[in-house]
């Protein structure tokens, strides 16, 4: 979801209260291979991690409809995007400076009441870094293997009656794919709520021109946050 006030437009994801409720501490990770079948109590069998040279569309979904956000970093700088129906509505983006950009307005404005700092990775691993490294988990059974891609049920510790099944890119070390049954939360129908959080067409690579300014964009006093997305149940 966005979350905004005049001093500092914050950006999080529209799932992150939900994931909190089963999220601790980043855990210690092995590369110690899980056997299909197996399973393995406690540190993780993958080395999640978020790259520090990275682009790719992030996706949040529940089985009757999607968000898409943008991604990308290049050591210290970083942008991160909103769509909304279907089109880019909204960028953050920090590079010389910080700046918010409204793509249909074809403005921007620069953060004014902050340092550089305010807005370092830390600030930008907040928006993203779910995708990476998941929740709290404490189980993992290796279902199977698709190329690079393997498939793994987990097991987190507060919320261990749902049933959650993540994906790790072995390529690149990186979780990809969660998805997320929960035992709470209903549709309509009345069946069970699947959360689906992706990354899609992931590169590990980012060329310079993802942190400019778009050309023609005129400078204003202020840039009002993309409207707050939900995911509907």
């Amino acid at each position: 979801m966005f979350l905004s006030n005049p001093r500092k437009s914050i950006v999080f994801l529209a799932f992150t209260a939900l994931l909190l409720q089963s999220c601790g501490s980043s855990q210690p990770v092995s590369n110690t291979r899980v056997p299909a079948g197996a399973i393995k109590t406690g540190r993780s069998p993958f080395p999640t991690k978020e790259a520090t040279v990275y682009q790719g569309d992030l996706i949040v979904s529940n089985g009757t409809s999607e968000e898409r956000y943008f991604a990308a970093r290049k050591d210290d700088k970083w942008r991160f995007d909103a769509y909304r129906d279907g089109a880019l509505a909204t960028t953050q983006l920090r590079s010389d400076k910080v700046y918010t950009i409204d793509h249909a307005k074809k403005a921007y404005a620069v953060e004014t009441y902050a340092d550089l700092k305010d807005f370092d990775t830390d600030y930008f691993n907040a928006l993203s870094w779910q995708f990476f490294r998941g929740a709290n988990y404490i189980e993992f059974e290796e279902l199977g293997r698709d190329g690079t891609l393997v498939r793994y049920k987990a097991r987190t510790l507060k919320e261990s009656k749902s049933d959650v099944f993540v994906t790790v890119d072995e390529a690149t070390g990186m979780m990809v794919r969660q998805e997320i049954t929960s035992a709470k939360d209903r549709n309509a129908q009345g069946s069970p709520v699947t959360y689906v959080f992706e990354v899609r067409n992931l590169k590990l690579d980012v060329d310079d021109s993802e942190f400019e300014i778009p050309a023609g964009f005129r400078r204003v006093a202020y840039v009002e946050p993309v409207p707050r997305p939900t995911v509907n149940k």
